[in-house]
């Protein structure tokens, strides 16, 4: 089984649900991409540092100074191939998280991670004149299936930027309120979301006992909102 066909198991809710999987593997190819040419290039350099530094070392002469020359490129180098490396880690921590092939059992989290991870897998994508505002309030942990929590926001968040065309707002709230925890996802796309989008996140909802709602304007873009229960009550709104 190949990679690609590997993340679209891992991510595929039930038979017929791989929506979100080749996005997540694009995206994921861009953030590797970047970081694995910025590294390939400083081990480039560093290679030619020390080439440099064997032939100064051979002739014997003014030594010193030829090491005071290349030394802040040498560290400027390992710097570089270091941050590249980290950026590397980080994508992949991001990864792990995101699909959790090992938390397939419901579990508690906190849905404002959820939505971080998926934002930083679509980093790739959020690029151009599109703006996202968070406005993710604290809210209690959320017992619930996290690898298909992640599934619909990839499914609204990709369907978001891909109808805006390159331009427009995201926003995202999160609050508690009488018992429940929100999730509102509000674009300014002109297009609405595909009922197949639509009803397969409103699967969701129901599988974890609440609801949702989704609204389409062509002058206001769309609006989505979870309501996930909670098993303690709460008052706070959401804006």
């Amino acid at each position: 089984m190949g990679s690609e066909e590997q993340f679209r198991t891992a991510l595929s809710v039930k038979e017929g649900w791989d929506f979100p999987s080749s996005r997540l593997v694009a995206e994921l190819s861009h953030q590797m991409n970047s970081p694995l040419g910025t590294l390939c290039s400083a081990i480039d350099t560093f290679e030619k540092v020390f080439v440099q530094l064997e032939a100064q070392l051979k002739e014997g002469e003014e030594i010193y100074q030829e090491l005071r020359h290349l030394a802040p490129l040498v560290k400027a180098t390992i710097g570089t191939a270091r941050q590249a490396c980290e950026r590397m880690d980080a994508s992949m921590k991001t990864l792990r998280r995101y699909v959790n092939l090992d938390q397939a059992n419901p579990r508690k989290i906190d849905v404002r991670e959820c939505i971080e991870d998926t934002l930083a897998l679509l980093s790739g994508s959020l690029k151009g004149d599109i703006t996202v505002i968070k406005e993710l309030s604290p809210v209690p942990l959320l017992e619930c299936h996290p690898r298909e929590l992640n599934i619909a926001l990839m499914s609204l968040l990709s369907s978001s930027i891909e109808n805006m065309r390159g331009s427009g707002e995201i926003r995202i709230n999160t609050a508690r309120y009488n018992g429940w925890v929100l999730i509102k996802i509000a674009d300014t796309a002109e297009m609405g979301l595909s009922a197949e989008v639509i009803q397969r996140c409103a699967e969701i909802a129901t599988m974890h006992q609440g609801e949702m709602t989704s609204t389409n304007d062509a002058n206001n873009g769309n609006e989505t909102t979870f309501r996930l229960p909670l098993s303690e009550p709460g008052m706070e709104g959401l804006q």
